[in-house]
Protein backbone atom coordinates (compact mmCIF):
# COMPACT_ATOMS: atom_id res chain seq x y z
CA UNK A 1 0.00 0.00 0.00
CA UNK A 2 2.68 2.26 0.62
CA UNK A 3 4.52 1.65 -2.89
CA UNK A 4 0.90 2.55 -4.14
CA UNK A 5 0.44 5.57 -2.43
CA UNK A 6 4.02 6.86 -3.16
CA UNK A 7 3.08 6.43 -6.81
CA UNK A 8 -0.26 7.78 -6.37
CA UNK A 9 1.32 11.05 -5.08
CA UNK A 10 3.85 11.62 -7.79
CA UNK A 11 1.22 11.03 -10.61
CA UNK A 12 -0.87 13.45 -9.18
CA UNK A 13 2.26 15.84 -8.97
CA UNK A 14 3.68 15.34 -12.46
CA UNK A 15 -0.48 16.24 -13.59
CA UNK A 16 -0.20 19.50 -12.10
CA UNK A 17 3.14 20.32 -13.06
CA UNK A 18 2.47 19.32 -17.26
CA UNK A 19 -1.10 20.64 -17.42
CA UNK A 20 0.14 24.76 -17.26
CA UNK A 21 -3.30 25.91 -17.87
CA UNK A 22 -4.18 24.32 -14.35
CA UNK A 23 -2.58 27.56 -13.01
CA UNK A 24 -4.79 29.83 -13.91
CA UNK A 25 -8.98 30.04 -14.66
CA UNK A 26 -8.69 31.10 -18.15
CA UNK A 27 -11.76 29.13 -20.32
CA UNK A 28 -14.52 30.42 -17.70
CA UNK A 29 -15.23 33.12 -19.73
CA UNK A 30 -18.44 34.94 -19.26
CA UNK A 31 -19.12 33.24 -16.36
CA UNK A 32 -17.07 35.86 -14.22
CA UNK A 33 -17.92 39.70 -16.19
CA UNK A 34 -19.67 40.94 -13.37
CA UNK A 35 -18.28 44.62 -12.38
CA UNK A 36 -18.68 44.69 -8.42
CA UNK A 37 -19.12 47.98 -6.85
CA UNK A 38 -17.37 49.04 -4.47
CA UNK A 39 -16.26 52.91 -2.47
CA UNK A 40 -17.04 54.74 0.20
CA UNK A 41 -18.89 57.90 -1.20
CA UNK A 42 -17.01 59.58 -3.68
CA UNK A 43 -13.71 58.29 -2.43
CA UNK A 44 -11.74 57.03 -5.00
CA UNK A 45 -10.64 53.23 -5.21
CA UNK A 46 -6.51 53.50 -5.24
CA UNK A 47 -4.70 51.86 -7.92
CA UNK A 48 -2.35 50.43 -5.13
CA UNK A 49 -3.51 50.02 -1.51
CA UNK A 50 -1.67 50.83 1.35
CA UNK A 51 -2.15 49.48 4.56
CA UNK A 52 -2.83 45.60 6.34
CA UNK A 53 -6.45 44.68 5.92
CA UNK A 54 -8.02 47.90 4.99
CA UNK A 55 -6.44 50.88 2.99
CA UNK A 56 -5.12 53.39 4.89
CA UNK A 57 -6.06 55.82 2.31
CA UNK A 58 -9.40 54.94 0.77
CA UNK A 59 -10.99 52.69 3.16
CA UNK A 60 -11.15 49.56 1.11
CA UNK A 61 -11.34 46.54 3.34
CA UNK A 62 -9.42 43.71 1.50
CA UNK A 63 -11.77 40.82 2.75
CA UNK A 64 -15.04 42.70 2.02
CA UNK A 65 -13.80 43.01 -1.27
CA UNK A 66 -13.32 39.28 -2.25
CA UNK A 67 -16.41 38.01 -0.45
CA UNK A 68 -18.29 40.45 -1.96
CA UNK A 69 -17.01 39.51 -5.34
CA UNK A 70 -18.25 35.86 -3.92
CA UNK A 71 -21.34 37.03 -2.84
CA UNK A 72 -22.63 39.05 -5.85
CA UNK A 73 -21.31 36.29 -8.63
CA UNK A 74 -21.69 33.01 -6.69
CA UNK A 75 -23.90 30.20 -7.17
CA UNK A 76 -25.80 29.96 -3.74
CA UNK A 77 -25.44 26.67 -2.18
CA UNK A 78 -26.84 25.70 0.74
CA UNK A 79 -25.66 28.21 2.27
CA UNK A 80 -22.47 29.12 0.46
CA UNK A 81 -21.51 31.33 -2.43
CA UNK A 82 -19.67 28.80 -4.61
CA UNK A 83 -17.27 30.12 -7.71
CA UNK A 84 -15.65 27.18 -10.04
CA UNK A 85 -14.10 26.05 -12.96
CA UNK A 86 -12.68 22.76 -14.03
CA UNK A 87 -9.28 23.07 -16.35
CA UNK A 88 -8.36 19.16 -17.36
CA UNK A 89 -8.09 17.44 -14.13
CA UNK A 90 -8.28 19.74 -11.79
CA UNK A 91 -11.30 21.40 -10.32
CA UNK A 92 -11.40 24.38 -8.24
CA UNK A 93 -13.53 26.11 -6.17
CA UNK A 94 -14.12 29.01 -4.17
CA UNK A 95 -16.52 29.01 -1.60
CA UNK A 96 -18.19 32.15 0.71
CA UNK A 97 -19.86 30.93 3.96
CA UNK A 98 -21.99 33.83 4.68
CA UNK A 99 -22.91 32.37 8.13
CA UNK A 100 -19.59 32.42 9.39
CA UNK A 101 -17.91 35.02 6.99
CA UNK A 102 -15.43 32.13 5.56
CA UNK A 103 -13.81 31.82 2.59
CA UNK A 104 -12.23 28.44 1.23
CA UNK A 105 -10.50 28.23 -1.42
CA UNK A 106 -9.46 24.81 -2.46
CA UNK A 107 -8.32 22.40 -5.56
CA UNK A 108 -9.20 18.14 -6.53
CA UNK A 109 -6.87 16.89 -8.55
CA UNK A 110 -8.11 13.24 -9.37
CA UNK A 111 -6.69 10.40 -12.04
CA UNK A 112 -7.65 6.44 -11.73
CA UNK A 113 -5.56 6.01 -9.00
CA UNK A 114 -5.76 8.68 -6.12
CA UNK A 115 -7.72 11.93 -5.25
CA UNK A 116 -5.73 14.56 -3.99
CA UNK A 117 -7.72 18.35 -2.36
CA UNK A 118 -5.82 20.98 -1.04
CA UNK A 119 -8.02 23.69 1.02
CA UNK A 120 -6.87 27.00 1.86
CA UNK A 121 -8.60 28.43 5.05
CA UNK A 122 -9.16 32.08 5.55
CA UNK A 123 -11.70 34.70 7.84
CA UNK A 124 -10.48 37.75 7.56
CA UNK A 125 -6.77 39.24 6.28
CA UNK A 126 -3.70 37.93 8.36
CA UNK A 127 -0.51 36.38 7.93
CA UNK A 128 -0.55 32.95 8.60
CA UNK A 129 -4.04 30.71 7.02
CA UNK A 130 -4.71 27.46 7.65
CA UNK A 131 -4.54 24.71 5.29
CA UNK A 132 -4.89 21.21 4.64
CA UNK A 133 -3.84 18.39 2.15
CA UNK A 134 -6.28 15.10 1.78
CA UNK A 135 -5.40 12.16 -0.57
CA UNK A 136 -7.72 9.07 -1.33
CA UNK A 137 -5.93 6.21 -2.76
CA UNK A 138 -7.83 2.70 -2.94
CA UNK A 139 -9.43 2.05 0.40
CA UNK A 140 -7.28 4.39 2.18
CA UNK A 141 -7.28 8.03 3.27
CA UNK A 142 -4.48 9.99 4.01
CA UNK A 143 -4.61 14.09 5.65
CA UNK A 144 -2.13 16.54 6.37
CA UNK A 145 -2.77 19.99 7.64
CA UNK A 146 -0.42 23.18 8.96
CA UNK A 147 -0.56 26.67 9.35
CA UNK A 148 1.03 28.49 6.16
CA UNK A 149 2.97 31.75 6.35
CA UNK A 150 1.58 33.76 3.54
CA UNK A 151 4.91 36.51 3.32
CA UNK A 152 7.24 33.10 2.75
CA UNK A 153 5.26 31.54 0.67
CA UNK A 154 6.44 31.83 -2.91
CA UNK A 155 6.48 30.28 -6.48
CA UNK A 156 9.51 28.22 -5.90
CA UNK A 157 8.55 26.59 -2.40
CA UNK A 158 9.08 23.44 -2.32
CA UNK A 159 7.26 21.73 0.66
CA UNK A 160 4.96 22.60 3.08
CA UNK A 161 5.09 22.09 6.47
CA UNK A 162 2.26 20.20 8.45
CA UNK A 163 1.35 20.39 11.72
CA UNK A 164 -0.51 17.11 11.88
CA UNK A 165 -0.46 14.68 9.31
CA UNK A 166 -1.54 11.17 8.58
CA UNK A 167 0.59 10.19 5.97
CA UNK A 168 2.86 6.94 5.88
CA UNK A 169 6.65 8.30 6.74
CA UNK A 170 7.58 6.68 3.53
CA UNK A 171 5.82 9.74 1.39
CA UNK A 172 5.62 12.43 3.75
CA UNK A 173 8.49 14.17 1.80
CA UNK A 174 6.03 13.80 -1.36
CA UNK A 175 2.92 14.63 -0.15
CA UNK A 176 4.42 17.90 1.63
CA UNK A 177 5.51 18.44 -2.24
CA UNK A 178 2.18 17.82 -3.63
CA UNK A 179 0.45 20.09 -1.06
CA UNK A 180 2.86 23.09 -2.19
CA UNK A 181 2.30 22.78 -5.74
CA UNK A 182 -1.62 22.60 -5.06
CA UNK A 183 -1.74 25.28 -2.80
CA UNK A 184 0.01 27.33 -5.48
CA UNK A 185 -2.92 26.86 -7.66
CA UNK A 186 -5.13 28.04 -4.68
CA UNK A 187 -2.98 31.07 -4.21
CA UNK A 188 -3.32 32.27 -7.92
CA UNK A 189 -7.41 31.37 -8.34
CA UNK A 190 -7.56 33.73 -5.15
CA UNK A 191 -5.57 36.09 -7.25
CA UNK A 192 -7.54 35.73 -9.91
CA UNK A 193 -10.92 36.31 -7.78
CA UNK A 194 -9.58 39.68 -6.57
CA UNK A 195 -8.37 40.88 -10.06
CA UNK A 196 -11.72 39.88 -11.66
CA UNK A 197 -13.44 42.21 -8.58
CA UNK A 198 -11.67 44.98 -9.95
CA UNK A 199 -10.80 46.54 -6.56
CA UNK A 200 -7.37 46.97 -7.56
CA UNK A 201 -7.10 44.36 -4.19
CA UNK A 202 -4.05 42.14 -4.78
CA UNK A 203 -3.02 38.80 -2.91
CA UNK A 204 -0.12 40.80 -1.74
CA UNK A 205 -3.03 42.55 0.13
CA UNK A 206 -3.91 39.08 1.64
CA UNK A 207 0.01 38.94 2.75
CA UNK A 208 1.14 36.82 -0.61
CA UNK A 209 3.90 39.33 -1.46
CA UNK A 210 5.85 37.02 -4.02
CA UNK A 211 2.66 36.53 -6.31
Amino acid sequence: MKNKTGKAITVLIMCIVLCTCAYTLSGCGDDFDYDYPYGNGNVKICAEHTGFGTCSVCGIDYYDALTGYIKNNGEYIDGNYVLGTKVENVILLIIYDYSDNGVTIGNTTANSDAEASTLLIMDNVSTSYLWGLTLKTGYSEYKMAGYLTASSFTDNTAMLSPSSSTFPSSVSTDAKKLAAISMRMNVIGLSTILELSETNVTVADFGFISF
